[in-house]
């Protein structure tokens, strides 16, 4: 049988399922937050980026959400539920929190 690049992770909420779920991708990546250079990209660039589906498109959110773009504006750029770019939201928060 043939990989298919699934991962799957178990928690008690949707927020600790998705945060182990980024661990298991095999990307040499812990968390979602500072991957590759979307970190130093304006909102603008997120933005663009954003428009098109990508494997990249859930760690370009995070960004966009840290740099202070709206769910809203997340939902219609992506078409993604507002409930889970919330429950990204509040992963965002969380780590800002933490860093400070």
């Amino acid at each position: 049988m043939r990989a298919v690049g699934e991962a799957m992770s178990i928690g008690k909420n949707y927020k600790e399922a998705f945060r182990k779920l980024s661990d298991q991708l095999e990307t040499g990546r812990h968390g979602l937050g500072f991957a590759k250079n979307f970190n130093k990209l304006s909102l603008d660039e997120l933005r663009q980026l954003l428009k098109e589906p990508s494997s990249e498109r859930q760690f370009i959110m995070y960004e966009a959400l840290r740099k202070g773009m709206k769910v809203d504006e997340l939902n219609k750029l992506t078409h993604i539920k507002a409930w889970f770019i919330t429950q990204m939201k509040e992963l965002v928060e969380l780590e800002e929190k933490i860093l400070k």
